[in-house]
């Protein structure tokens, strides 16, 4: 937008100055200001997965963290979000099995030591899930506030297991109707301000402590990439070859990041001096 004045002022009885001003007032959009893309997993077969590394193998203080909608809840099973077997997890547990219905960060120590959220997860809505664990309390955590936490944890156990999204890979189990975005492993227990402050927004892939940062943005193809450039890339599906398997890549909904904006204000002014005849 710009707005000009023009100003005529008479000096000396004789000399004219003549002042224009201008104003420009814009405002511009930094960084990526929308969720991109989600992967859409279909209940029955869908999966993605990174294959199992040291890098992967976190067995002291981790986070985990995802958003995820679900379309259907199903009553009589689990669905997995996101996570490594006999090493860490997110999913919704079946109340049918006993289970709260709602959704669980999950460590594998001796005894296999779950914390549940108090959130039942309603079909058709986002939430971010987050568990951390710190190499003796693990707490779980709702659209970025604390729900529950368990004193005492031993250490997680090495898995040789894949992180597999959606569907547990290795069994087949647990499938997923529902959509998952952003999620992010590290190898530190964030803090609860920390949680706090950065569930809803798109973070630097490169901030110290991320294992890996899974946005699904790719156009197309098999390849899910972990943008923090650790390497730990995955596949949609059992193979690298279009499958009834793969999740499908579609518009994420998901309400992240609040639009970054920057206002520009800039004055100039153009002074002429004209002499009278």
């Amino acid at each position: 937008m710009m707005k000009a004045n023009l100003n005529r002022k008479t000096i000396f009885g004789a000399v004219s100055l003549i002042v224009i001003s201008q104003f420009f007032l814009t405002t511009e959009t930094l960084g990526q200001t929308t969720a991109g893309n989600a992967l859409q997993f279909d209940g029955s077969n869908d999966f993605a997965f990174v294959a199992d590394n040291a890098s992967l193998d976190i067995t002291g203080a981790v986070t985990l963290e995802t958003w995820v909608q679900l379309s259907s809840r199903e009553p009589v099973r689990d669905q997995l979000a996101v996570g490594k077997r006999y090493a860490y997890y997110i999913y919704s547990e079946a109340s049918a099995y006993g289970g709260s219905g709602n959704w669980k960060g999950s460590a594998w120590a001796p005894g296999h030591t779950d914390t549940f959220g108090t959130t039942n997860l309603a079909a058709g809505q986002w939430y971010h899930l987050a568990m951390t664990f710190d190499g003796e309390t693990m707490k779980v955590f709702v659209n970025g506030q604390k729900e529950n936490e368990l004193s005492n944890v031993s250490s997680i156990s090495t898995s040789d297991y894949n992180l597999s999204f959606g569907m547990e890979q290795s069994n087949g189990e647990y499938a997923l109707d529902g959509f998952l975005d952003e999620v992010r492993l590290w190898d530190i227990a964030r803090s609860e301000q920390q949680i706090a402050a950065d569930y809803n927004k798109i973070l630097d892939p490169t901030t110290a402590g991320l294992v890996g940062y899974w946005n699904f943005d790719e156009e197309d193809g098999q390849t899910i990439y972990d943008i923090t450039g650790n390497g730990n890339n995955g596949l949609l599906g059992a193979t690298d070859a279009i499958g009834l398997d793969d999740p499908t890549r579609v518009v994420s909904t998901a309400p992240v990041p609040e639009p970054a904006t920057m206002s520009l204000l800039a004055i100039g002014s153009i002074a002429l001096i004209r002499k009278r005849k």
